[in-house]
C-alpha cells in the first residue's frame, strides 16, 4: 500500500510501505527475536507510536515477526474438578489446572510447533471449534505427523496440493532417504450423527443430575433405548430434588442392610425412546457430605449392539477411491471412536466380512455346519476383492490425548492391494494375511509410546 507522501522508489525485499495514523501503537512479539526499523517518520520509543502519517517498516525477518500462535490460550487457571458429561474436549483441555492436563497441553502445543506450516491453520481451527469430530480428526493428524517423524520419515503434508485445496490429495507423504514411500490419509470411525446426537442429549442429562443436591446418597443411572429427542433435563432435576428430599438415609441403608439391595429406591423417568432409572445407594456415614460426583455408576443398555466393525468398514469405503489410482502405497489410518468393546475380530469383520454360520441336516438326521466370510468387507465383495487401491489401514483404538500412552496403532495389510507397503518400512505392530494357509500372521514392533518419547505414567499424576 502507497503512502500520501512523495513518490518514492519501490520497497526492497522484506519492506513494507504501510499507511497509518499518528499515533499508532506497535506491539513486537514477545517471542520475536527480529527487529523492526522504521523509516520515514517521527517515532517515538517511549510509547511505541508513530507521529507520522506514512513511514516504511522494515522486516529483518519477516517470518520470525509474524505472531507465534497457539492452540491453547495463555490464561491463569484454576479449574481441577472432573470433566463434565457434555463438556468438550478442547473446553476441558483449556480450563483444567490439574498437571496432568497441563503436561497434555504443553505437548500438543510442541507438536503443533513442529506441524507443516502450510496444516497450521486447519489444525488450530478444528482443534478450537468446540465441535468434538474437529477436535479429535485435528489431535489424529497432529498424532501421526509426530508418530511419522519420531519413526524417521520426512513428512510432506497435503502432497501436490495446489490452491490449499485439501479435497484433492490425501493428508500426508512419507519419505525416507529422499525418497517418497507412502501415502497416509487421517480419518475417524465412529457413530452416525444420529447416535452422536442421542450420545449428547445423554450427556446433558448426566450431567444435569451431577448437579443435584444429594450429600447422602450415591446415584446409581440406568438407561434404555436411545435419546432421540430432547431431554427435558431441568424437569427431570427438579422432579429428582423433591424425590431426593424424601428419603431418609439411615432408614434406608438400615433397610438395605438387612435385606438387599433389591429394596433400594428407585427414581424413573422417559422419554420419547429413552427410559431411565436412578437407584439410590445410601453413602457411608463418613462418606457424607463430600463434594464428590453424584453420579456413582452410569449403566447403559446392555443390549444395544456394538457396530466397530460398520463403522471401520464405512470409514475405508469413504477414504478408497478420493484419490483416484495412487503412484505409492496408500494407508488408510482409522481412529476408532466411542468403542468401548473393540477386538481385533471388528477390524477383521469390517475389512473382510462378518462371519457366517451355515447349518443343514443331512437325511440320517445328522447335522453339519460350515463357517464361512459373508463378501461384505471392506475389501471383498461377491464379485472378488474391493477397493485394491489400498494398501493397508492403520488402526487406533480410542485414541485421545489422555490413552496415547498405552495405545499403539496396529497395521493391518490388504492382502489384494496392488501396490503392498514393505512390511520393513514400519517398526510397528503389524497383521498380514496367508493367503495360501488362510491364516493371520502378527508382527512385533515397537510401542507408540516409546517413538513419542512418552513418561510411563501419562498423563502425568494429580
Amino acid at each position: 500500500m502507497r503512502g500520501n507522501g512523495p513518490e518514492t522508489a519501490l520497497p526492497k525485499p522484506n519492506e513494507l510501505d504501510l499507511v497509518f495514523p499518528a499515533g499508532t501503537v506497535f506491539i513486537r512479539d514477545a517471542n520475536s527475536e527480529a527487529p523492526i526499523s522504521v523509516s520515514g517518520g517521527a517515532w517515538d520509543s517511549a510509547s511505541g507510536s508513530s507521529t507520522d502519517c506514512s513511514m516504511r517498516v522494515t522486516l529483518q525477518s519477516q517470518e520470525k515477526c509474524l505472531p507465534v500462535e497457539r492452540i491453547f490460550e495463555d490464561i491463569q487457571r484454576t479449574e481441577r474438578r472432573p470433566r463434565r458429561y457434555s463438556q468438550s474436549s478442547f473446553e476441558f483441555y483449556s480450563t483444567s489446572a490439574r498437571p496432568g492436563m497441563a503436561a497434555i497441553r504443553d505437548l500438543i502445543e510442541r507438536w503443533y510447533g513442529q506441524f507443516p506450516r502450510d496444516g497450521k491453520a486447519d489444525i488450530r481451527g478444528r482443534f478450537r471449534s468446540g465441535d468434538e469430530t474437529g477436535f479429535q480428526s485435528a489431535f489424529f493428524e497432529l498424532y501421526l505427523c509426530e508418530l511419522c517423524r519420531g519413526l524417521g520419515f520426512i513428512v510432506e503434508i497435503y502432497p501436490g496440493m495446489e490452491q490449499h485445496r485439501r479435497t484433492s490429495h490425501p493428508d500426508f507423504r512419507l519419505s525416507l532417504g529422499g525418497k517418497p514411500v507412502f501415502y497416509i490419509e487421517a480419518t475417524l470411525a465412529q457413530p452416525s450423527r444420529t447416535e452422536i446426537a442421542a450420545n449428547r442429549r445423554l450427556a446433558q442429562l448426566q450431567d444435569e443430575i451431577d448437579r443435584v443436591c444429594c450429600p447422602d446418597f450415591w446415584l446409581w443411572l440406568d438407561t434404555s433405548g436411545t435419546a432421540t429427542e430432547n431431554i427435558p433435563v431441568a424437569r427431570v432435576r427438579d422432579r429428582l430434588d423433591k424425590w431426593l428430599a424424601t428419603l431418609n438415609v439411615d432408614q434406608i441403608a438400615s433397610t438395605a442392610k438387612a435385606q438387599s439391595d433389591t429394596e433400594l429406591p428407585v427414581f424413573s423417568e422417559s422419554c420419547g425412546s429413552l427410559t431411565f432409572t436412578i437407584t439410590a445407594h445410601p453413602k457411608s456415614p463418613d462418606q457424607r457430605s463430600s463434594e464428590a460426583r453424584r453420579l456413582g455408576v452410569i449403566s447403559p443398555d446392555l443390549l444395544s449392539e456394538c457396530n466397530a466393525h460398520e463403522d471401520i468398514r464405512q470409514a475405508v469405503i469413504r477414504k478408497a477411491k478420493c484419490y483416484g489410482d495412487m503412484d505409492l502405497p496408500y494407508i488408510i489410518a482409522i481412529n476408532v471412536i466411542n468403542s468401548e468393546l473393540l477386538e481385533f475380530d471388528d477390524m477383521l469383520d469390517g475389512l473382510f466380512g462378518r462371519i457366517e454360520v451355515t447349518t443343514w441336516q443331512q437325511p440320517r438326521g445328522i447335522w453339519h455346519h460350515t463357517t464361512r466370510r459373508a463378501p461384505n468387507g471392506a475389501w471383498t465383495s461377491s464379485t472378488g476383492p474391493r477397493n485394491p487401491g489400498v494398501s493397508g489401514v492403520l488402526i487406533a483404538d480410542n485414541l485421545t490425548p489422555t490413552t496415547i500412552g498405552v495405545e499403539t496403532p496396529v497395521l493391518i495389510h490388504n492382502p489384494c492391494g496392488r501396490k503392498p507397503l514393505p512390511k520393513d518400512i514400519w517398526p510397528l505392530p503389524q497383521r498380514s494375511i496367508d493367503t495360501l494357509g488362510k491364516r493371520i500372521l502378527t508382527h512385533p514392533g515397537r510401542q507408540a509410546r516409546d517413538v513419542l518419547g512418552l513418561p510411563v505414567r501419562w498423563p502425568l499424576p494429580d
